[in-house]
C-alpha cells in the first residue's frame, strides 16, 4: 500500500485545502482564458471586415455573398460577450 503525506491526495475534498486537482483547473483555467483572448482578436477582426465589406460593397456583390457577410457577422453574437 502507497502511503501518502496528509493533503497531497489528489481527490481529496476541496474544503481541506489546496489540492493537486484544484490547482491543475486552475492551470487549466488560466490556459483556456489565454487562448480565448488570443482568438477574440482576430475573430473580432474578421467580424468587423465582414461588416466593411457588407456595407461598402452589398450593392455590387451577389447575393450569396452577402448571405455569407451576414452570417459572419451575426456569428460574432452567437459566441457570447467578449
Amino acid at each position: 500500500m502507497v502511503q501518502r503525506r496528509p493533503g497531497t491526495d489528489p481527490l481529496a475534498d476541496s474544503t481541506g485545502g489546496d489540492t493537486t486537482l484544484s490547482r491543475s483547473d486552475r492551470r487549466n483555467g488560466v490556459s483556456l482564458a489565454k487562448i480565448r483572448h488570443g482568438l477574440r482578436t482576430p475573430i473580432n477582426h474578421i467580424i468587423g471586415y465582414a461588416e466593411i465589406i457588407r456595407e461598402e460593397a452589398a450593392d455590387k456583390l451577389p447575393a450569396p455573398f452577402v448571405i455569407d457577410l451576414d452570417k459572419i457577422h451575426s456569428s460574432g453574437y452567437l459566441s457570447g460577450p467578449g
